[in-house]
């Protein structure tokens, strides 16, 4: 069955990280001009697509 919310709305996710990660995120969105929300996603859709296509 179909969901009633077909509502585009962002969904909180946690992502869990040790500060390394953290560092090289926060470095790679600054250098991109970009939140590190906005390249998680990026990273995610890159991936899921990489999947679905291969």
């Amino acid at each position: 069955m179909e969901s009633k919310n077909n509502n585009p709305k962002t969904r909180m996710v946690n992502v869990f990280m040790n500060e390394e990660q953290r560092q090289t995120l926060r470095n790679e969105a600054a250098k991109r001009g970009i939140s590190m929300s906005a390249l998680l996603k990026i990273a995610l859709m890159e991936k899921i697509n990489k999947e679905k296509f291969a």
